[in-house]
């Protein structure tokens, strides 16, 4: 494995125990001997000898040609020491050439599963890359750039810059980094999955930093557009699995008509079948069979804790784990409202294991990550239920004696001023047909004929959180409310107890609105 040349200065340097004469050309293979035979002294020299090269590095060939000998010791010889030297000295200072040259061949690395990103990646690598930027966010804006224009997908490189992008940082370059979300969206070949990753950074981005309202309003005409797409590529998928099945395009379009899906009916039965235990719950947000904590505490009531009396140690774990993949992964947090009700009612049940439930959900309402505060959300009732009734409206629905809509009135704090006539609002409908049964928001102008409502863009169905009141009567004439279709009550709580329907309600999220408006 080694040359002639560098076997015999290496019998040398045993001789003279002191390493003196080498130059940059075998240095590598000297290097490397050290370490296979593990002669302590000559280890010690080797990483003398590229720490002098460092400090008196002048020119771009030196700094190179340290930063080879460092990068190889890491990827090859997974020893760190030398990386964290360069890093120290030329950390912050490198530029986009050096770093893009060795981001270069990272798709094609092959090592220990990253359960972050769902792939293999080679961490101990990339790192020290991403440390030689520091704080210089040009650095890695240009080599995302570069990634995006040669590429007809999102590449494993681009997904883990994106993943460790100090959100503040895009402070600076606002409008450059809004128009590279916008680029990352039209590729080619994008998945629907890999669009949630500039979604996810600009819209946690938008919380975190100040921006003007200029560039809160950019910024969400850019999330509407990538959510939108997003949309287009869920619906393609639908029209692909169905023609599959041997059902028409007509009737999957059909079913996927200019409405976001706020409830599906089978997806909430697979999730039923499924999590049967805490871990179950972790693994179907991990996978992205659900994107709503509303669905996994909709599994502890009905299915989980019905089933099991989860130990204090698997609720530990459960907690840990999915605070995990939920910070990853877009996942629309719960209310507080909604868990608040349940645990009112909870307080009223017979069951032992009652307490163990309010405690995990007690933990998940504490759970920044997991749940959103009072705060964030406003609290829209349903004014009125209206039956389809135009032409137009018949001509969209299978079934149109199952239809409906449930209208809601409510300005959204980004809307402002608005002139249209009529209040501001939206429509949920339930569509029904044999093989399913969806809670869609309406964004079809044409529902909104004659309701006195109008509808805008700015509303998304991913900062809603949508459930239905009840009054309880316990057997003892205590009245508590609380919240679902109420069939869960038959298990938790006193045989005899009466429900009455109260309201149905929207729990619509402003987070990022209320964090940008704080903000001097």
């Amino acid at each position: 494995d080694f040359s002639a040349e560098a076997v015999g200065v290496f019998f040398a340097l045993l001789g003279d125990e002191q390493m003196t004469g080498i130059d940059e050309v075998l240095f590598r293979e000297i290097n490397k001997m050290a370490v296979a035979f593990q002669v302590p002294w000559l280890l010690k020299d080797c990483k003398k000898w590229l720490g002098e090269k460092m400090v008196a590095a002048e020119n771009e060939d030196q700094i190179n040609f340290i930063f080879s000998e460092s990068y190889y010791m890491l990827s090859r010889l997974k020893q760190t020491s030398y990386m964290d030297m360069f890093v120290n000295q030329f950390g912050g200072s490198v530029d986009t050439i050096l770093i893009s040259k060795y981001l270069s061949d990272f798709d094609n690395r092959v090592s220990k599963y990253d359960e972050r990103l769902g792939c293999t990646l080679d961490s101990d690598i990339i790192y020290p890359l991403l440390q030689l930027g520091g704080s210089n966010i040009r650095i890695f804006y240009e080599i995302l750039s570069d990634l995006i224009s040669n590429n007809l997908n999102l590449s494993k490189t681009a997904v883990h810059l994106l993943q460790n992008i100090d959100l503040r940082c895009l402070k600076a370059n606002w409008e450059d980094w809004s128009q590279l979300f916008i680029k990352i969206s039209d590729l080619p070949d994008i998945s629907a999955s890999d669009l949630k990753i500039p979604y996810k950074l600009l819209d946690e981005a938008w919380r975190a930093v100040s921006i003007t309202s200029e560039e809160t309003s950019s910024t969400t005409t850019t999330l509407r557009e990538i959510e939108k797409k997003e949309l287009e590529l869920e619906k393609e998928a639908l029209r692909a699995g169905v023609s599959s099945d041997g059902t028409t395009e007509e009737r999957a379009t059909k079913a996927s008509t200019s409405a976001a899906i706020l409830w599906d009916k089978n997806k909430w039965w697979s999730l039923y079948y499924s999590c049967k235990t805490l871990a179950d719950c972790v693994t179907a947000v991990s996978e992205g069979r659900t994107e709503d904590m509303w669905d996994v505490v909709d599994a502890l009531l009905w299915k989980v804790f019905v089933k099991s009396s989860p130990s204090q140690e698997e609720m530990d774990k459960f907690m840990s784990d999915m605070e995990r993949v939920c910070e990853v992964k877009r996942v629309k947090r719960v209310p507080w409202q909604f868990i608040g009700l349940v645990i009112s009612a909870l307080k009223n049940s017979t069951k032992d294991n009652a307490e163990r439930l309010i405690t995990l959900l007690t933990r998940i309402k504490q759970s920044r990550v997991l749940s959103s505060p009072c705060r964030e959300n406003i609290i829209i009732r349903r004014d009125r239920k209206e039956e389809l009734v135009s032409e137009v409206e018949l001509a969209k629905c299978e079934k149109p004696e199952e239809e409906e809509k449930n209208i809601f009135h409510f300005k959204h704090p980004q809307v402002g001023k608005c002139a249209e006539p009529g209040q501001c609002g939206f429509i949920l409908r339930y569509h029904r047909d044999s093989d399913n049964t969806t809670l869609d928001l309406i964004s079809d102008n044409s529902y909104y004929e004659n309701t006195g409502v109008h509808y805008h863009n700015v509303l998304s169905h991913r900062d809603m959180c949508e459930y239905v009141v009840f009054t309880l009567t316990l057997p003892n004439g205590a009245k508590v409310k609380t919240v679902a279709w109420g069939r869960w009550r038959l298990w938790w709580l006193p045989e005899n107890t009466r429900q009455e329907f109260e309201g149905w309600y929207v729990a619509y999220n402003v987070a990022n609105y209320m964090v940008t408006k704080s903000e001097p």
